[in-house]
């Protein structure tokens, strides 16, 4: 280790990541552990699970496809958003 790096230490930079309604209900629960330091990002094609997010960073995908509701039913839209 050089003498620059001894004082300037790298610290990590850790990003968590949640996709749907599972992955955002998991960073919800760490958040509410008290987890801190990381960047909590949750990504979702529902914006009204992605409201009720607690992570710093939200991202809605698909929403030139649909409105933003969700879209289970709609198989075609479905496949769509997620191989565009």
């Amino acid at each position: 280790m050089t003498k620059e790096q001894m004082e300037h230490p790298m610290h990590p930079n850790v990003k968590i990541i949640g996709i749907g309604g599972g992955g955002i209900h998991t960073i919800d629960y760490m958040i509410d552990c008290g987890m801190q330091g990381e960047d909590f990002i949750a990504i979702d094609r529902d914006s009204q699970e992605l409201k009720r997010s607690k992570a710093h960073t939200q991202i809605l995908i698909g929403e030139n496809l649909h409105t933003g509701w969700g879209i289970q039913e709609l198989t075609n839209l479905n496949t769509a958003s997620r191989y565009p």
